[in-house]
C-alpha cells in the first residue's frame, strides 16, 4: 500500500478499527487479539505476560480507556504514523 496516495479518511479507517481492538483485546486481557496486526518482532516482545502486566499497570493508575481524540497523521515514504490523546476513565490527579 502506498500511504502517500492514500487519503488521510482511509488511513484513519484503517488505523481506527487496528486501534478499537488493541484498546478492547487490552481491556478484555484477550492476548491473542491484541497482537493480530503485530510484526513477528512485536509479537515477540508482547507477550501475554507483558500484556496482562502492563494493563495491570495502567489500569490501577489511569482506568480504563475512553474516548481517544485524533491528533495527525504523519506520512514518510514507506508509512504513515497516526497520533491520538488517549483518555481514560479515572480523572488525572493533581
Amino acid at each position: 500500500m502506498n500511504w502517500l496516495e492514500i487519503s488521510e479518511s482511509e488511513i484513519l479507517a484503517i488505523a481506527n478499527s487496528i486501534m478499537d481492538n488493541l484498546m478492547q483485546a487490552s481491556t478484555d486481557i484477550d492476548h491473542e487479539r491484541h497482537v493480530r496486526d503485530f510484526t513477528e518482532q512485536l509479537k515477540a516482545i508482547v507477550t501475554k505476560e507483558n500484556l496482562a502486566a502492563q494493563r495491570k499497570e495502567y489500569q490501577a493508575k489511569l482506568g480504563n480507556f475512553s474516548e481517544r481524540e485524533f491528533v495527525a497523521v504523519y506520512r514518510k515514504e514507506t508509512d504513515a504514523a497516526v497520533f491520538w490523546k488517549q483518555k481514560y476513565t479515572k480523572p488525572k490527579s493533581t
